[in-house]
């Protein structure tokens, strides 16, 4: 049984209007970027909802 791996938060920081540019959607307090399958790709959080964290759940999830 193989562990999904786990990729660093990134720590650029994003705009919300930025994140919604690389298609991410807002999902109750975080935004997600999802792949084929409704798959999370990537995930961010925010403190204040401005500003955004971006925490990478697979490889080339800019795409």
């Amino acid at each position: 049984m193989s562990k999904q791996p786990i990729y660093a938060t990134l720590k650029q920081r994003f705009t919300t209007e930025a994140l919604r540019g690389l298609r991410f959607v807002q999902d109750g307090s975080r935004m997600v970027k999802l792949g084929s399958c409704r798959r999370e790709r990537a995930v961010a959080t925010s403190q204040d909802g401005q500003w955004w964290r971006v925490t990478p759940l697979e490889r080339g999830w800019k795409n």
